[in-house]
């Protein structure tokens, strides 16, 4: 630890000091439970998990409801999704919005959430939630003078809790003011808007998933048809811009093969004829690349996005041999990230399958640390190490880190928590900036449907999404190809020792 920078150990003091007031925990977990998670997040599970009792069911189920009912309330604006910095704690008054650059990203997995949603429950409240969240979807496809480009977030221009943020965005633009270097104002119709700009696949990434599971599990013909044209359109656009996402303003990057693959693999299920040879050429190019890693020590967003990428290919995959290549690829990001005990990670790797794969570790993550989510408002702020008892300590890349996993309540929050690391110890300031609780949401109604987290009005009937979803060779028996693994349900002492 000699070598760490004294700059490095400043932040941890700082972090370690706490900018806030402790961080209520809310957890509905019993002292097993939780010790099982600890031992489990330093790679050494001992015992069994204990599923989530009747009560425990109802208390998460409650908590994702309040979750439910916040989003259209403080965190839609125009049918996108963002965090919100209000100017007290009552939520009275929105002063800006915030995590802007990244909303058509959680929009997609708002979308994603309501698509689960309405798998398991058929609520009709949820369809009429996905068409408003498509009307924005619409609107920010052709907010630029390129339809199909896809902005991170598009508004009123006068709208003062936007204005607050395009103007800086990207940094001010001395030549435009009041816009930032990423802030666009729209032409002709869309003269009263504003749109903000950049090259971002993970903005790609997220609304593809989110459109690919409306799709799969929708069949109302209004919605499918407009998803298909949301579709067509983002293709039509990537494939004149030779698949680089190009804002037309300088900024661009290219479509890796996974992403590429994902919205191929969209497009071949909304328009075949159109879009399959392509997906075909595409896919065999993923098949043969690595599969995305989970670094420890690391950001864990571009992970985050390769397992949305992966769950829009699982999710939509009709051949033996392909979904096996993809279902490899997310069973070891998984395999490779287990103790770090990160919900969304799990979720991709049941979700892969018709029928779960037994897992303990993957049951333990969903249950427990879902469980172990605050109510909201959920607070941007730095978490509470008062109870940890002692951290060890690493360094790594620059900065300093839990060697393991910290529980939920002791990690700084995050827009969508399940992008920071469980050990990382990077400060996050206390502000009144309240996010919109999707990393709860969406992972629950995904796990739900994945039958991993039963219905707590009736536990014991299994909600599997093999009850519902067509059943093919791939599927059926994909759990046979998988390395050995611990079965569900807690009902299997096991040991796994420490690296």
């Amino acid at each position: 630890m000699s070598g760490i920078r004294p700059s490095v150990w400043f932040a941890l003091a700082v972090y370690l000091l706490g900018m806030a007031g402790p961080v209520a925990a809310q957890s509905t977990l019993t002292e097993k439970q939780i010790r099982f998670l600890e031992n489990a997040g330093h790679n050494h599970m001992v015992g069994r998990w204990n599923d989530l009792d009747t009560n425990q069911l109802v208390a998460l189920r409650k908590k994702v409801d309040a979750y439910a009912a916040d989003i259209p309330k403080y965190h839609q604006v125009g049918g996108l999704i963002l965090s919100a910095r209000f100017a007290d704690t009552n939520r009275t008054r929105v002063v800006r919005y915030e995590e802007l650059q990244d909303s058509g990203a959680w929009t997609g997995f708002y979308l994603a959430g309501l698509a689960y949603w309405f798998a398991v429950d058929r609520r009709g409240e949820t369809l009429e939630r996905i068409r408003t969240t498509l009307d924005g979807v619409d609107r920010l496809i052709q907010a630029s003078a390129r339809p199909g480009y896809l902005p991170a977030f598009v508004g009123r221009a006068d709208d003062p809790a936007y204005r607050d943020f395009y103007a800086v965005h990207g940094g001010a633009d001395p030549k435009r003011p009041g816009f930032g270097k990423l802030a666009f104002a729209g032409d002709g119709a869309n003269r009263d808007l504003v749109w903000l700009g950049g090259a971002s696949r993970d903005n790609t990434a997220g609304l593809v998933m989110g459109l690919a599971m409306v799709h799969k599990f929708v069949r109302e013909n209004r919605i499918r048809s407009r998803v298909s044209n949301v579709v067509e359109t983002l293709i039509g656009r990537l494939e004149a811009d030779r698949w680089r996402i190009n804002d037309g303003h300088g900024h661009e990057t290219f479509v890796t093969p996974l992403l590429g693959a994902a919205i191929l693999r969209l497009g071949a299920s909304v328009n075949t004829n159109r879009h399959f040879r392509e997906y075909e050429a595409r896919a065999a190019e993923v098949v043969d690349l690595p599969p995305p890693v989970a670094p420890r020590y690391a950001d864990l967003r571009p992970s985050v996005f390769s397992a949305a990428s992966l769950l829009t290919l699982n999710a939509l995959e009709n051949s033996k041999k392909r979904g096996l290549g993809y279902q490899d690829k997310v069973t070891r990001l998984w395999r490779d990230s287990g103790n770090q005990l990160n919900p969304w990670l799990a979720v991709a790797f049941v979700n892969a399958f018709d029928h779960a794969p037994s897992e303990t570790l993957a049951l333990a993550t969903l249950q427990g640390v879902l469980s172990s989510f605050p109510q909201p408002p959920r607070w941007a702020g730095p978490g509470d190490l008062s109870g940890t008892n002692g951290l060890d300590l690493v360094s790594a890349n620059g900065m300093v880190w839990s060697k393991h996993a910290l529980p939920l309540a002791s990690q700084g929050v995050q827009a969508f928590q399940w992008t920071r690391a469980s050990s990382s110890l990077a400060p996050v300031p206390a502000e009144l900036v309240a996010h919109p609780g999707l990393d709860l949401f969406t992972t629950y109604w995904m796990a739900r449907d994945a039958g991993i987290i039963p219905d707590e009005a009736d536990p014991i009937t299994p909600t599997r999404s093999a009850l519902r979803r067509p059943q093919d060779a791939r599927r059926t028996n994909a759990t046979l190809v998988l390395p050995p693994s611990t079965p569900i349900g807690g009902k299997t002492n096991i040991v796994i020792p420490r690296k």
